[in-house]
Order: structure tokens, then C-alpha cells, then sequence
């Protein structure tokens, strides 16, 4: 089984071929991977209109034109994003588990209670939300109390013990 790629709904010479020798055919339907024997290199920016031709029977005809998938349509979105995009909070749902934010790309403020586990090597720039207070020597040290209201919440201190 022949397949042929025009970037023309008729005439013209196929811009791709390929020759696939063993397609199973079952009552008219058969499936191919185009582009399993042959490199299928088009850009696919342009429409293209394929033809089929089995054994010496020469083209079917009319030519179809090739469209896209779904999920093809999507892809495009791809090649037009930059990697230093922003993306809006209201956009992410779900959590993020792990990753490095530069300071100076995080705005507005994060709740105390928004945030579990540990801030490591970490020193919040800016002014600080709320009221922070770090546990005296003779107490415990290595925690901080962040105060939002009336009870103060217990976090592990991000601020060198040297302040």
C-alpha cells in the first residue's frame, strides 16, 4: 500500500511518499502509521490532501484532506509559549510539591496556614505579614511564632539566629 502527500487538492506532485508492505485490509478498513517506514518531516502548517494506492491499482481518488486531532490542535498552543511566561495563581489548582520560586517573583502574601513543612535557608525579604517573633535562647530557638490573630502558630524559623 502506497500513500502519497500533496500540499494541493488536486494536481501537482506528491510532496511525500511511502510505501508500506504489509498493511492488513479487513472488509475495506485497514490502519497505518504514516511515516513508519518514511520520515514524515511536513510541517503541518499548511493543508495537505492524501491518496491511497494499493498494489499496481494507481491512486484512489479524490484525495483527502488530512485534519487534525484534538489533541494536535491543542499541541499548537505549544509553539507559541515562552518559557519565562507567568502564569496567574487563579490558573493552578491542586498542589505544587516542590520547585524554587526567586524571591523576587513572589507578590502579595502567603497565609501561615498555607504553608506545611519546612522553609529552609530562607530569609523572606520585604515585610513580613503579620507579626514574627523568634524564640528566645533560653526557650526554643529554633522555632518562630507567627502571629495572625490571637493565637500565635508555630513554624520552623526561617530567620538566621543571628537576627
Amino acid at each position: 500500500m502506497t500513500f502519497r502527500l500533496y500540499d494541493a487538492e488536486s494536481g501537482g506532485a506528491p510532496i511525500w511518499t511511502e510505501t508500506q508492505p504489509s498493511v492488513n485490509v479487513e472488509n475495506g478498513v485497514f490502519s497505518a502509521i504514516l511515516g513508519a517506514v518514511t520520515p514524515l518531516t511536513l510541517p503541518f502548517d499548511i493543508p495537505y490532501w492524501l491518496t491511497v494506492a494499493i498494489n499496481a491499482d494507481g491512486e484512489m481518488s479524490p484525495r483527502r484532506m488530512v485534519n487534525s486531532s484534538p489533541y494536535a490542535l491543542r499541541s499548537a498552543n505549544a509553539d507559541t509559549l515562552s518559557l519565562t511566561a507567568n502564569i496567574a495563581g487563579s490558573q493552578i489548582t491542586g498542589s505544587i510539591t516542590s520547585g524554587t520560586i526567586p524571591g523576587s517573583q513572589v507578590t502579595g502574601s502567603i497565609a501561615g496556614s498555607q504553608i506545611t513543612g519546612t522553609i529552609s535557608n530562607s530569609i523572606l525579604p520585604g515585610t513580613l505579614p503579620g507579626s514574627w517573633y523568634r524564640g528566645a535562647p533560653a526557650s526554643r530557638p529554633e522555632h518562630c511564632y507567627l502571629f495572625t490573630g490571637a493565637t500565635p502558630t508555630t513554624i520552623p524559623c526561617p530567620i538566621p539566629s543571628s537576627w
